[in-house]
């Protein structure tokens, strides 16, 4: 089965300690690859409003999409990983997709999460490196706190949001749910482009959609299905299908950059605006306990992962889990868990560490995060710059936005006078985060 192995930043609780290995121990429950996926996870008083989280996962870029292919053909178990690789796009060396409403072949290479590479073998499964980095909101400037009631036995507190939900959500970043559609910078240049010569731009991409990662080759819309090509637009109607785009299985998010007819979330989730579809939802409700369901579970089956037999069906001990979170933390100190409930501000003292440079190391291997970043003399900076810029994240919502739908996509990720998270970056506000790294 999958393993977490956790690093805590200083200024992270027990309490949230717990949450986060409970967590990883539910993705473990349903995910059965013989794997170590190693995660730095922080706290800050210093999130945009409404943000409640973000991932940064650890990327391998520039990997061939025949040598993907080849992997995901040898690791197939299930009835959809068998449906998914017989219905990619038919060549087996490169993909197509449509970029508005644009062809765009010959795409060789396309980039996925170090968790993701384990679990096909394409990265060694029990690499010591950091697989990636998770900071969630103290919630200090919000109206709402944490509910940290794991075991979930009784109904959520008043005014509060599930740290459960949240820590398994940005998980679910780490472990491969991911888009490069919303890559910085490479739709927005087509505005440079006038009208008599888009066609220009559209044909400088062929052979360029590196960006793409293994959820994007199911990723389909209305437009695209009839030559069983992806469509990595912003905007649109993209859904999830591992069928060549025969069926919908879920609407995914159509990304950050409203300028360009996205609707405000990243596209590396599901839709989820007005219902919810599953735990990689880009929000989560006061007082709603998200959990993973059938879909998301679908969605890593198909992109490497592989299930327990028992799938979602599988029995899940909640109450069980915890006293296993806190078994581990106490093995962690040599110590009984007794002697760590009755002492939690001495235990994560002692078990908190400062990864700064492991974290640097994560963002140099991932190649991504760095072209076009500047550079800062102070290594908080640089990580804050890149998680400001490039991190997915997670908002909170009341229950009848979700019933309004986009709410406060325009005042956080929309394309407003300050986009909250791209705007930020490199600003005092997100430099006062150093100090939880």
């Amino acid at each position: 089965m999958v393993t977490f192995n956790f690093s805590y930043a200083p200024g992270v609780t027990l309490e949230q300690m717990t949450g986060f290995e409970i967590a990883g121990r539910i993705w473990s429950t349903y995910l059965k690859d013989d794997t170590t996926i190693n995660v730095h996870a922080g706290m800050t008083d210093d999130m945009p409003l409404h943000v409640i989280g973000g991932a940064l996962p650890g990327i391998m870029a520039d990997q061939r999409y025949e040598t993907w292919r080849q992997k995901l053909d040898q690791d197939k178990l299930s009835a959809d990983d068998h449906t998914a690789t017989r219905n990619l796009n038919s060549e087996r060396i490169q993909f197509t997709s449509l970029v508005d409403g644009a062809k765009v072949d010959n795409n060789e290479e396309l980039k996925l999460t170090r968790a993701n590479a384990k679990a096909l073998g394409m990265l060694g499964k029990t690499d010591t490196k950091l697989d990636g980095y998770v900071l969630l909101s103290n919630l200090t400037n919000e109206s709402v706190r944490w509910s940290y009631d794991y075991q979930r036995g009784s109904a959520a507190p008043a005014n509060t949001l599930d740290f459960l939900s949240t820590a398994l959500h940005e998980l679910g970043h780490i472990l491969g749910f991911i888009s490069g559609v919303d890559e910085s910078g490479w739709l927005t240049q087509k505005t440079q482009y006038d009208s008599d010569n888009i066609d220009d731009y559209y044909a400088s991409l062929i052979g360029t959609l590196d960006n793409t990662a293994p959820l994007d080759l199911f990723r389909y819309s209305p437009d695209s299905v009839g030559d069983n090509w992806i469509d990595l637009s912003v905007g649109g109607n993209p859904f999830f299908s591992i069928d060549g785009g025969k069926t919908s299985l879920a609407q995914f998010a159509t990304g950050r950059n409203t300028s360009l007819g996205g609707n405000g979330y990243q596209a590396s989730h599901w839709k989820g605006v007005g219902s919810s579809s599953g735990i990689m939802d880009p929000t989560l409700s006061i007082g709603e306990r998200a959990s993973l369901n059938a879909l998301d579970l679908r969605a890593f089956d198909v992109i490497g992962w592989n299930l327990v037999s028992g799938g979602i069906n599988t029995n899940l001990n909640l109450a069980a889990l915890n006293i296993q979170a806190k078994q581990s933390l106490a093995q962690r100190l040599g110590v009984a868990v007794s002697w760590l409930d009755a002492n939690p501000v001495k235990a994560a003292q002692r078990i908190v560490q400062d990864r700064t440079q492991d974290t640097l190391a994560l963002i140099t291997l991932s190649e991504v995060y760095d072209k076009g970043k500047k550079k800062h003399i102070d290594p908080f900076g640089q990580i804050l710059d890149v998680f400001a810029q490039e991190g997915l994240f997670e908002q909170w919502t009341d229950n009848a936005s979700v019933q309004r739908g986009d709410r406060h996509q325009n005042e956080i990720l929309g394309s407003g006078k300050t986009d909250m998270i791209l705007g930020l970056a490199g600003s005092d506000h997100w430099w006062a985060m150093a100090a939880m790294i």
